[in-house]
């Protein structure tokens, strides 16, 4: 008889163990020439804890890209088994230079405009530093980050559920697209606001390049009817970083 066995529920803050995780490091991450993927709580001298905020936060090498698809499934090669919506931090991980690509995600609880996304490729001596909007903060040494162009909406035929993820537009940008592949997924049902302009305002305040309320004020001026209430829940709920005042809202 075959065992199945059922996936954890997405966990939140309350559910998370009290007993603090060993912080994760690999010694491979010890070779100054090696790309380390390394994972820092807000304040150094905060205790270790697992990872939250994520449905789903991983790691993928990425070898192809399958345009009939669209979020992870769209690309294509083996994930990094020590990254994960749990994983415990801090964490210094070695990654794999020979690979051409290593694409961070992360999928957050509190909607589109909260995602994260980092596509590296080694490079040596360079440094790429992000933040996600819970403060963790995130390093790649001896890496560049990739591009993800913004793809127009009703591109090639192409529903708002793949022109909008950005899984599926790095590899339209990085791999191409065929002309031939058609979609095999359902169109996009979310009320959320999802455009060119948010998804910019989003890497710009995960970069360190806007303030808390900055990003906030721009958010909401880019609201529309149809965006739904709650789109903008990624920044509301935000932590605040430490040289930044208290909202006021």
């Amino acid at each position: 008889m075959i065992e199945l066995t059922l996936l954890p529920r997405r966990r939140s803050l309350a559910q998370l163990p009290l007993e603090a995780p060993e912080p994760l490091h690999d010694p491979g991450a010890d070779d100054p020439e090696a790309m380390v993927l390394e994972l820092k709580l807000p304040l150094d001298d905060d205790p270790p804890r697992q990872l939250a905020g994520f449905t789903f936060f991983w790691l993928r090498y990425v070898r192809a890209f399958r345009p009939q698809y669209h979020c992870a499934n769209c690309l294509v090669g083996p994930y990094e088994r020590t990254v994960s919506a749990a994983m415990p931090l801090p964490a210094r991980i070695a990654l794999r230079r020979t690979e051409a690509v290593a694409y961070l995600c992360g999928v957050a609880d509190s909607g589109w405009a909260a995602n994260f996304h980092l596509p590296l490729t080694y490079a040596l001596g360079e440094r790429v530093e992000a933040e996600t909007v819970s403060g963790v903060r995130i390093i790649a040494h001896n890496a560049r980050e990739l591009p993800i162009p913004w793809v127009e909406d009703g591109w090639r035929d192409f529903p708002l559920s793949y022109t909008t993820c950005r899984n599926w537009q790095f590899g339209v940008d990085y791999f191409g697209h065929d002309g031939v592949a058609r979609l095999l997924e359902e169109k996009l049902r979310s009320a959320e606001l999802r455009s060119q302009e948010v998804a910019e305002l989003s890497w710009m305040r995960q970069r360190g390049m806007l303030s808390l309320d900055e990003a906030r004020a721009r958010l909401l001026a880019a609201d529309t009817e149809d965006a739904g209430p709650d789109f903008d829940l990624g920044y509301t709920t935000e932590s605040r970083r430490e040289f930044e005042e208290p909202p006021e809202w």
